[in-house]
């Protein structure tokens, strides 16, 4: 089980290095995170345009979905050895949900409150940092959404290994 604990960690590290790597610096890179209202007053400030947010949403995900998805892929089935579909779905259920929790408590609430590099001039907090009840309904509705991806996953992983 300290295994799976540290790769879980590993797991939520590579997504934090997927979100730094996308900063870059700058708010603005991720604003496709932000609500609609500040991501419309951004684009009215001219500070980026709805072209380059819809393109910077574009890569992130394409790159989420590929390494995040991919790395889960090639930790469950090709270093855990797990080939069979219920303990593949268990897995990626560990994976999945810790990540969820992850990304609410550590990126939405935690790095969002108090980070002063994710303000924007013009912003104010108010308008982009989520209360937590907003941050444990949205979290409580990717439950279902991820439990599906597990078991997309595992299908996939017995499929291969």
């Amino acid at each position: 089980m300290d295994i799976l604990f540290l790769q879980v960690v590993l797991y939520c590290l590579l997504f934090t290095l997927l979100v730094a790597l996308s900063y870059r610096g700058n708010a603005i890179n991720i604003v496709y995170f932000y609500p609609k209202s500040v991501i419309d007053k951004v684009v009215e400030f001219g500070y980026t345009d709805y072209k380059t947010i819809k393109r910077n949403k574009f890569i992130f995900y394409s790159l989420f979905i590929i390494l995040m998805f991919g790395s889960l892929i090639l930790i469950v089935g090709l270093w855990n050895k797990i080939n069979d579909f219920k303990q593949a779905f268990i897995q990626l259920n560990i994976f999945l949900q810790s990540w969820n929790i992850f990304d609410g408590v550590v990126m939405d609430i935690l790095w969002t409150k108090n980070s002063k590099n994710l303000k924007i001039k013009g912003i104010k907090d108010s308008e982009y940092i989520p209360s937590v009840i907003d941050v444990i309904k949205k979290r409580i509705i990717f439950i279902p959404v991820l439990l599906i991806v597990a078991l997309i996953l595992a299908k996939f992983i017995v499929f291969i290994y």
